[in-house]
């Protein structure tokens, strides 16, 4: 994707907590959504922004962007295997459907939707790792 002109906005708050994953596997997540924003935004004035918290026993990372968004008829079928809504057959259609199953083998999930003025936004949720297990690994 040509990221030229695309504004990232990303403030990660102090000392956010572990979540039980790969780090390899997660970062292909993360550079996926990314680069799937990158290719939804308006050239010239995309704006693409990450945030991170955690509740509930979760951590959430959400990739927003200001593109045209997800049309309500497709986003049910966003996360299925060679699914693409890129014209001129760019594309595998692979991109969420690994993202998909990646997330879900950490034990968490995408949440995937359309906002009301446009853009879409993808949270990446996993469960946070529990005090012994951290002992655990440190062990």
């Amino acid at each position: 994707a040509d990221a030229a002109g695309v504004q990232l906005r990303f403030e990660p708050p102090p000392n956010a907590p572990m979540v039980r994953a790969g780090h390899a596997r997660l970062e292909q997540v993360l550079v996926n959504l990314l680069h799937n924003a990158i290719e939804a935004v308006p050239p010239g004035r995309g704006e693409v922004a990450l945030t991170l918290c955690c509740e509930g026993g979760e951590l959430t990372l959400v990739v927003r962007d200001n593109g045209p968004g997800i049309p309500a008829e497709v986003l049910p079928r966003v996360t299925e295997p060679f699914f693409s809504t890129k014209v001129g057959g760019e594309g595998l259609g692979l991109g969420l459907s690994i993202c998909f199953e990646v997330v879900q083998q950490f034990g968490g999930r995408l949440d995937i939707r359309s906002g009301p003025d446009g853009g879409a936004e993808i949270a990446v949720v996993l469960p946070l790792l529990a005090e012994n297990d951290i002992r655990e690994a440190a062990e």
